[in-house]
């Protein structure tokens, strides 16, 4: 049970709640990699980083404990967590493909 003696340590230690965790673990390894990587925040690359460690995490998750006789409920709440953890960096990612215009500052006008 090391793996959730870790997350238990951790929601203690910051007094976060676990779904809070999921949001700025999630947000702050997206920040990081774009900008350790010099990326933007419209590639996919590390999105798809974000959803492998949070992958890693609920397979982890999954394999350290079963909820007897709530396996379905279980399952909900791997998909919950994953939605919480994807949900700040898809944002950025649609925003930044999509709407990246509303974010550049407008040229002065012309005289």
């Amino acid at each position: 049970m090391l793996w959730m003696d870790i997350k238990t340590a951790l929601t203690d230690a910051s007094g976060l709640s676990r779904d809070a965790l999921h949001i700025f673990t999630g947000l702050g390894l997206h920040l990081f990699l774009v900008l350790a990587f010099r990326s933007w925040f419209g590639a996919l690359w590390p999105l798809g980083i974000v959803l492998l460690v949070a992958l890693g995490n609920e397979w982890m998750d999954l394999s350290s404990e079963v909820w007897v006789g709530e396996l379905a409920r279980q399952y909900a709440e791997s998909a919950k967590d994953l939605a919480t953890t994807l949900s700040i960096p898809l944002t950025l990612l649609l925003l930044s493909r999509f709407a990246s215009a509303r974010f550049r500052p407008k040229p002065p006008p012309s005289e």
